[in-house]
């Protein structure tokens, strides 16, 4: 008889958790990918979330202050909850926090990468080149085909001072250093892209080597400075005989009267 009520208990249990995961539906899962100068990402999970009545609503608010912050029980709790480009891309989370907005009804999950997003190919002098490898997108394959829904938007954000090397897959939208993925159905999705070393790291460069000359030139000159000012009045009569011989100017001689005219 315990046997069968502690089995009763149990998949109420179980039945309680299924009703609430079908009662909570994601109307759009919203994702923006921010990659810096070094290819480390910042990465935004917004999923914008839709309840079958109030009842439901009221149930996961509950389970929101229970979670709290913990992405484990919020994985737990909810099949729809895992950051995309953590554990199944070969990467784990170096940060991480989670945050429900009941006005807007958006779950949002903000976490940073240990590893790079973006592999570094090559350096060079005025530019390093990058590449997005489609295995960062494996969550998304299915089969073999990398599958973005129409329910899932991806605003994928490079350097500002980038330049895309590769074609993007087609329905991609680009806007300058943003690619947008949403509806798309691919066999790879390789992104490669330069991005150019500011010009300001050159003008810095040519500080700092001027920097290094000048600490070289300051004594040679204070020893010139102080070699002058010992042999100044030698320096002076110098000056004074070379001016006086090159001058047109020559002195009047005693014998000579100013005549002025009759007024």
């Amino acid at each position: 008889m315990k046997k069968l009520l502690l089995l009763a208990l149990m998949l109420g249990f179980i039945a309680a958790n299924v009703a609430a995961i079908a009662a909570v539906s994601v109307e759009l899962l919203d994702i923006s990918i921010s990659v810096d100068n070094k290819g480390y990402a910042g990465i935004t999970e917004n999923y914008i979330l839709k309840f079958t009545s109030p009842f439901e609503e009221d149930d996961f608010k509950q389970k929101a202050v229970g979670n709290s912050s913990s992405r484990l029980s919020w994985e737990a709790s909810y099949n729809f909850f895992y950051p995309r480009f953590a554990e199944s891309t070969g990467n784990e989370l170096d940060t991480s926090s989670i945050i429900y907005d009941e006005g807007s009804k958006t779950l949002t999950l903000k976490y940073t990468l240990k590893k790079t997003f973006a592999a570094l190919l090559r350096e060079e002098q005025r530019a390093n080149f990058f590449r997005i490898n489609d295995r960062q997108f494996a969550s998304f394959n299915e089969g073999g085909t990398i599958v973005i829904p129409e329910g899932t938007n991806i605003q994928l954000t490079l350097p500002t001072n980038s330049e895309l090397q590769s074609d993007p897959p087609e329905k991609a939208i680009v806007n300058g250093n943003q690619i947008i993925l949403r509806g798309i159905q691919t066999n790879a999705l390789t992104i490669d892209y330069k991005a150019l070393k500011p010009i300001t790291q050159n003008t810095f460069q040519l500080f700092e080597d001027f920097s290094g000359i000048y600490f070289l030139l300051v004594p040679l000159l204070i020893i010139i400075i102080g070699a002058a000012y010992i042999k100044r009045e030698e320096v002076g009569q110098r000056i004074e005989d070379y001016l006086v011989k090159h001058s047109e100017i020559k002195p009047r001689t005693e014998d000579e009267d100013i005549e002025l005219s009759d007024i």
